[in-house]
């Protein structure tokens, strides 16, 4: 946590007269010594109110949770500001303790110390902002264990979910500005990143700097979804947080109530971000000291990395780490630090480039940064690479600009170059983010997975897991599945299909089909019980199967086939027979499915287990799946891989249709809709494609019947799923029409087959038929040159197979076409309604007649139809049969037809008068009703049949609007009535009489003449009581009745009538405009019904019945259809139907592959495309710009070609002055020549800077003045141990800090240490006395070594300890040096030049190449560095390379004794080449106040190669992990200050660096 004045690690305590302590500091807080308080009681009144889970959390709190508090007042040194009332040690001033914990007044010595105590801060907090959002917090101590809030408070008590992804945010804390575009590409990104993978994010929490950034893109998330916020964590000190007084309640406050914006900001103090949902405050004791919390922190992050998350792998499900990135924005000089741990932790690490700070300043480091490949050997012997990230000369002075523009003279920037140097080698770990730079991606969140990509690298099954969460196929598909040295047979894709299907990720799905994945491989029985039991609970499948089982007051605990077999059926109709009953589906039961979802991620499976839990129809099933979880995209990937895809798309456009249905949501129900449309499209457009391709197979894929759908047809499931569309396409009424004329020819005339019905003779001479039509066909064809030969082949030995048709059979095939079938039945029906309208006209009487017998037999034969009808449906259950008869509304015509005549009849054989006439209106009506059943008859036209469809959706509307005109009439009609007539009696006329009036004078009929009383009438209630009498109208009534009157006619006549008109308007127009589809679809009706019908019409039907009953009778099947049914068709040979299966495949994926480039050719993909192209052209020419300003080899070839062009001036400037000065040059004025002075100019500024550089180092080594850099890290080598800040003018002894208290580290390990180069006494823990047996700047006699210090003049030493001689580090101790004072190294550097394959020196910018033998650390830092150790300086030249180099260079100690000797032969060579370089101070991370390394720096130079060039380097030390030959370079970051070693050796040689 930072201050809002610096930045969170760098921030300092400014002293501030208006501090308060808590408020519930009370006159006890220090009178009890006792660390440890009584647990504080809730009272019963607060626990009532609470619910029973924040009572559990109370009482959880109170007894593990602790704070910190001051023990006493302790007075801060060098506070000099406020001396009446000075400022104690926990950061508040002395009146604000009590009185009985004070101490003297200057006690400055005197330990300060805190307590614990139960914590009294925690609950809930609701801030007082514009979204009032509500958040739990709670004071902690930073001692507090991390692990126990973590799994108990947080997870359990807090109820968080564990995270996929840690995302923790560092940077400033002081308000800064971004670009409004880097933003909003910000925000998007950290809420695309949070939302996609259920991520935590961790920040500082308060409402400043880049937690202010995050909080508001947590906003816009908590906007969108209020029910699913983002768990976003603030941790920040306690003591630094405004309005914390407010927060405390020993019971905790449910909620708090938290104001941000009537309170002013106060001094040190910042408020809580109002949109983060959890806050941890540390509390250290102290109040406005800041980054108090970010151990705190650390220990949490690392304990919610180490957390398992479980990943589908195969066989088996592995535990891995939850992945952690760090999200860097802005930041001060303490942000490096911060980025430099969380680097050596191995945490991918993300730089906001552009929001200026550390972030910029490591973003321009890591971009410019010069790689530079090393190769070496390791301690086998086995050559390896290492790339090192180097910063120049030039690169460094701008970050140094950079940081003295944002930071100031208040920092070492020497000291944080070096950690920029260091963070940069780990470039797998750090990713910057840059907005439009075409080396980075535009989204936040896509460099947040790059960077862990980065990270899982060696693991490809970890990053396409990565990938898959993420939802970037893009990503996997480039960057993981398309790396050229990837291993593709030993990839485990099937691994990740279960995941990518679960998780809807249909780019990953398409990608792993792209690269082998066998979708009927994949899935098992197992795998597909998984997908239905791991569906989410709020899913519309699972509500389905929830609600089927509570009808069926079931409860649903697993998923079984035969539930979804039981859906599908609900869904489509009981035509459909799905296959989830049979085998291999049906043996499913509870076990089963636990089994299944034990094994579900299982790819290798034993022989027999994957033959037993084999499917039949592997990709079919997973279509149904994704179709059931409407997952549209999902559903066509699996349609393009199934076979018969008409099929497939009519059965998803009928499942949708299903389940919008019964959806209750609006928004659902019209993507339901809009699914079912896309794949009625995709089926009309297979069709249509195969249609132009060839009718005749079109029109058999139409009857086909499908056993894996259902056992149904195409035509089929269209009609059932009232898909008008498809049934009006022109391959479907093609079929219609040939199934139609039957085997009639379709040019027969309704003028060929009336005639033809009457006179049967007439039919061999005007009747046309389709033998012979084809068989004439094919005679002419025989001829035609174009005609297929293989074709006319098969026709003739067709025709000649198949005898002409006889007259027997020609009469057969006439009459059992449907449409002479229909002709005859309306024939017979009009006969049917001539009689029965003349025995209701003339011949009805009580006298049963022969003509009445006729019409009652009639009816009998039409009712029993109907019940064939019924039966003989395509449903399979009898409920489902009456249910989809009734779905036709001319069947329930029919049954109230013959109901009202049954009706008629009875009354009619009931002796009474009564009853007789009841009975004549009864038949009359049924009569009317037998009229209109006639209308039945138009629907084969193509102008009447909409048009009957029209009168039923316009009697739909009047239904309704019926119900709204008798609202009027009812209110208008009592109205008047009770003004009118007062008082009326009570009767059944009355109420046939009160709305008479109302209703008909809708019509026109006013009755005003009653109305007014003019007509006659009585007033006596005698004479008017039967209602034979005109009753009088009241006085008012004949004043109000009338305008009551014209308010009613208004209202009903204009307005309601109207409304109708405009219904009556909007349903003609709708159905107008699909005039078409409406007739072709009743005509499938029609046709269907025909075609299934007997031939012989009511009432000579009956005689089929009877035989079709007879038939039953004896146990033969009833039949549904015809024998070789038109409308059904089954293939003997399963080649040929697998044949027409392919063709219909292959049409289908034509069809796809031209919509697919119909897409690409349209306006919206071309508009698209330009703008790619526009966004690309952007990056290049951004590209162009930063490569403008990027050095690079090709810079300095260019600039070499300019010192040459400069030259070329200088020849051609003189060959002009020649000719100029000798008369001879021409008449023409003389050219311009491009002036390269001015670049001449720069390169001496250049080389005089570099040579102002080198002097400065050897006036350092010589003088010894400059500071000491390594030894002032933050932290103390790996230990964690904290140093004391210091800046450049706090670290010479000379200058006094009053307020330097550093830590004491001496490592146990050498305090143990018994060996003589170890001192084993602590100076800093004994008497003076004895510290004086240590004679340092001198040779110590008691300890038999030398304590003398090689910077040429003696180190000063205090109190018997010895100081360091360039100042201080921050930490007082060894540390893990041995002595105290001098620690002496000894460095060996063996160099030659370098050499190309002629044996030429190198060179590089005109100075030769030197390189020497370099090995890398194997410790954290990884760094290069010369090969050197602990040893006297007064070893001899030999010894130091025995002791010091052969071992970590050339693994001298693991060499056998013939090598050791030709390595000692060679070493002895090159001793007597020995030269000492630079003896004195070494800035060493290791040093410490008391003990520091000095350095005798010695250069074995080897001219011309001859002795080491024999030499077989490799690593040889455990500390050391690779030896290599390098040219040391400027750029190339090396281990202390051994870059300067180096640069002297170049220097001594005129070498480059």
């Amino acid at each position: 946590m930072a201050s809002p004045s610096d930045n969170i690690e760098m921030a300092k305590v400014t002293p501030d007269k208006t501090m308060r302590i808590d408020q519930d500091n009370g006159t006890n807080r220090f009178r009890n010594s006792n660390p440890v308080m009584p647990m504080p009681k809730t009272s019963l009144s607060a626990m009532a109110s609470l619910s029973a889970d924040q009572q559990e959390e109370i009482n959880w709190i109170q007894r593990n949770v602790k704070i910190k508090r001051c023990c006493g007042f302790v007075k801060a040194p060098g506070d000099k500001n406020n001396v009446a009332d000075p400022k104690c040690k926990c950061g508040q001033i002395r009146s604000l303790h009590p009185s009985d914990s004070m101490l003297p007044p200057n006690n400055e010595d005197v330990p300060w110390k805190v307590e614990e105590y139960p914590c009294d801060a925690f609950g809930e907090i609701e801030f007082h902002d514009s979204d009032n959002q509500v958040a739990k917090f709670i004071r902690v101590s930073n001692d507090q264990g991390v692990t126990k809030i973590l799994k108990e408070l947080l997870m359990k008590k807090w109820k968080l979910q564990k995270p996929n992804l840690l995302i923790s945010v560092t940077g400033g804390a002081k308000n800064f500005d971004m670009k409004s575009r880097l933003r909003e590409v910000f925000r998007r990104g950290l809420q695309k990143a949070a939302e996609s993978t259920g991520a935590w994010i961790v920040t500082g929490g308060t409402n400043t700097g880049v937690m202010k950034h995050v909080g508001e893109a947590m906003k816009e998330i908590s906007i969108t979804d209020e029910r699913n916020r983002v768990v976003a964590i603030g941790v920040a000190p306690w003591g630094c947080i405004q309005n914390r007084e407010n927060l405390i309640s020993p019971d905790g406050k449910w909620p708090c109530e938290y104001n941000l914006l009537e309170d002013a900001p106060k001094p040190d103090e910042v408020f809580l971000n109002p949109n983060h949902t959890h806050f941890l405050l540390v509390d250290d004791g102290t109040t406005h000291k800041w980054a108090t919390e970010i151990d705190f922190r650390s220990a949490l992050e690392k304990a919610i990395s180490e957390m398992s998350l479980e990943m589908s792998q195969g066989t088996e499900v592995n535990k891995t780490n939850i992945p952690v990135v760090l999200l860097v924005l802005q930041g001060g000089p303490g942000t490096f630090k911060t980025i430099l741990g969380a680097i050596k932790n191995k945490t991918p690490t993300v730089v906001i480039k552009g929001t200026g700070g550390a972030a910029d300043i490591l973003a321009l480091a890591f971009q410019r940064a010069q790689s530079t490949e090393i190769s070496g050997f390791d301690r086998d012997r086995e050559q390896i690479r290492n790339t090192v990230m180097g910063i120049d000369a030039n690169l460094q002075d701008e970050l140094f600009k950079l940081m003295e523009q944002n930071y100031g003279n208040t920092i070492s920037k020497s000291e944080y170059m070096e950690i920029i140097k260091e963070i940069i080698q780990s470039k797998d770990l750090l990713t910057v983010f840059e907005l439009d730079s075409r080396n980075s991606t535009n989204d936040v969140d896509m460099a947040i997975l790059k960077a862990l990509l980065k990270d899982n690298r060696n693991d490809v099954m970890d990053q396409l897991e990565l990938a898959l969460v993420w939802d970037k196929m893009e990503v996997a598909k480039k960057e993981i599945l398309g790396d050229d040295n990837l291993d593709k047979k030993n990839l485990r894709l099937p691994e990740k299909m279960l995941t990518a299907i679960q998780r809807n990720r249909v780019s990953f799905v398409d990608l792993f089909i792209d690269h082998g994945v066998n979708l009927k491989q994949f899935l098992t029985r197992d795998r597909l019980l998984t997908l239905y039991n791991t569906i989410p609970e709020n899913c519309i499948l699972r509500n389905l199967l929830r609600l089927k089982a509570s009808q069926k007051r079931q409860k649903l605990q697993s998923i079984t086939f035969l539930h979804v077999n039981s859906l599908l059926q609900d869904l489509l109709g009981d035509y459909f027979v799905p296959y989830y009953d049979r085998p291999p589906y049906h043996h499913d039961n509870k076990s089963d499915v636990s089994s299944a979802l034990a094994s579900a991620s299982d790819i290798p499976q034993a022989v027999g287990s994957s033959i037993q839990r084999k499917l039949d129809h592997p990709i079919q099933d997973l279509f149904i799946w994704s179709i059931l979880m409407n997952r549209q995209e999902l559903a066509k990937l699996f349609w393009v891989e199934l076979d018969e895809p008409i099929a497939a798309a009519l059965f998803a456009n009928g499942l949708y249709k299903g389940l919008k249905m019964i959806s209750v949501d609006t928004e659902i129900s019209q993507i339901l809709q809009q699914n079912a449309d896309e794949f009625e499209n995709l089926a009309i457009g297979v069709l249509n494609s195969c249609y132009e391709k060839d009718e005749n197979k079109a029109q058999d894929l139409l009857i086909r019947e499908l056993p894996n759908w259902g056992e149904t047809t195409c035509v089929l499931m269209a009609v059932q799923s009232d898909n008008k569309r498809f049934i009006s396409q022109t391959a479907c009424q093609t079929l219609l029409n040939s199934i139609w004329m039957g085997k009639l020819s379709s040019h027969n005339s309704i003028l060929r087959i009336l005639p033809s019905i009457v006179l049967f003779p007439l039919i061999f001479f005007l009747v046309k038929f389709k033998d012979d039509e084809n068989r004439h066909n094919s005679e002419m064809k025989i001829g035609d040159t174009e005609y297929d030969p293989s074709k006319s082949q098969i026709d003739d030995k067709r025709n000649q197979n198949q005898p002409r048709t006889s007259n027997c059979s020609k009469l057969k095939q006439f009459y059992l076409a449907p449409a002479v079938i229909f002709y005859l039945n309306v024939f017979t029906y009009l006969v049917f309604l001539c009689l029965y309208s003349y025995h209701i006209l003339i011949s009805f009487n009580r006298q049963f007649t022969i003509i009445e017998g006729i019409i009652c037999g009639w009816v009998v034969t039409i009712f029993v139809e109907e019940m064939r009808q019924v039966y003989t449906s395509n449903a399979r259950s009898l409920g489902s049969k009456v249910k989809a008869y009734f779905t036709d509304s001319w069947n329930i015509l029919d049954l109230v037809t013959v109901f009202l005549f049954a009706l008629g009849i009875i009354l009619r054989f009931i002796p009474n008068d009564i009853t007789f006439e009841f009975a004549r209106v009864t038949l009359c009506l049924n009569l009317v009703s037998f009229y209109f059943r006639i209308l039945h008859i138009f629907s084969v036209n193509k102008q009447l049949g909409p048009k009957l469809v029209m009168i039923r959706r316009m009697v739909q509307d009047l239904m309704s609007f019926v119900v709204i005109l008798a609202v009027f009439i009812m209110a208008y009609a009592v109205a008047t009535e009770a003004i009118l007539y007062p008082n009326t009696e009570l009767s059944w006329k009355m109420i046939y009489h009160v709305p008479r009036k109302a209703y008909w004078q809708i019509y026109g009929e006013l009755f005003l003449e009653d109305i007014e009383g003019e007509n006659p009438c009585s007033s006596d209630p005698a004479v008017y009581g039967d209602y034979e009498t005109l009753r009088c109208p009241s006085e008012v009534g004949k004043y109000l009745a009338p305008v009551f009157m014209g308010i009613y006619v208004l209202m009903t006549n204009v307005l309601l009538l109207n409304l109708l008109i405009a219904m009556f308007s909007y349903t003609f127009q709708k159905i107008q405009d699909n005039t078409d589809l409406h007739w072709y679809f009743q005509r499938y009706q029609l046709v269907h019904e025909y075609y299934s019908r007997p031939f012989l019409p009511p009432p000579a039907i009956i005689i089929v019945h009877v035989y079709l009953f007879i038939k039953y009778l004896k146990g033969k099947c009833f039949i549904t259809t015809k024998k070789g049914s038109d409308f059904r068709k089954k293939y003997d040979s399963k080649q040929e139907e697998r044949q027409i299966v392919q063709w219909e495949n292959v049409i289908a994926e034509n069809y796809c592959n031209a919509n697919k480039r119909d897409s690409v050719d349209s306006l919206h993909q071309r508009y698209v495309t330009i703008l790619e192209r526009l966004e690309n052209m952007s990056s290049k020419a951004v590209e162009y710009q930063d490569g403008e300003q990027q050095s690079s080899p090709l810079d300095n070839r260019v600039q070499l070609v300019e010192q040459q062009m400069a030259s070329t001036y200088k020849a051609l400037d003189w060959i002009m002055s020649s000719l100029s000065e000798n008369k001879l040059a021409a008449k023409t004025p003389r050219p311009q020549l491009c002036d390269a002075e001015k670049f001449l100019e720069k390169e001496l500024r250049r080389k005089r800077k570099k040579e102002l550089r080198n002097a400065q180092l050897r006036h350092f080594f010589t003088d010894n003045f400059k500071l000491h850099v390594a030894c002032r890290n933050s932290k103390y080598c790996d230990t964690g141990i904290q140093r004391t800040q210091l800046n450049d003018e706090e670290v010479l002894w000379a200058i006094k800090v009053p307020f330097y208290n550093p830590p004491k580290y001496t490592n146990p390990k050498i305090l143990a240490n018994t060996k003589p180069y170890a001192d084993t006494v602590d100076l800093l823990e004994v008497s003076l006395e004895e510290s004086q047996k240590f004679q340092f700047n001198a040779y110590d006699e008691n300890f038999k070594c030398d304590r003398r210090s090689l910077c040429g003049h003696d180190y000063e030493v205090k109190d018997g300890v010895p100081l360091n001689p360039r100042g201080r580090t921050g930490l007082i101790g060894r540390g893990d040096l041995g002595r105290w004072g001098p620690n002496y190294t000894i460095d060996c550097v063996v160099s030659r030049w370098k050499k190309d394959e002629d044996g030429q020196v190198d060179e590089e910018d005109g100075r030769p190449l030197l390189e020497f033998i370099a090995i890398r650390r194997s410790d954290s830092s990884k760094q290069w560095a010369i090969p050197g150790g602990f040893a006297s300086p007064q070893i001899d030249m030999y010894d130091s390379l025995i002791k010091v180099f052969a071992d970590e260079a050339l693994g001298y100690l693991t060499k056998s004794v013939e090598e050791k000797k030709t390595i000692e032969e060679l070493l002895h060579r090159l001793a007597a080449k020995g030269q000492v370089i630079f003896e004195g101070y070494a800035d060493d991370r290791r040093n410490t106040d008391n003990a520091w390394t000095e350095s005798r720096l010695i250069n074995f130079h080897d001219d011309d190669g001859s002795i080491v060039d024999n030499l077989r380097i490799m690593a040889g030390d455990k500390s050391v992990d690779m030896a290599a030959w390098i040219v040391p370079k400027s750029s190339i970051p090396f281990w202390g200050n051994h870059a300067d070693f180096l640069s002297l050796i170049a220097e001594k040689y005129k070498a480059f660096f």
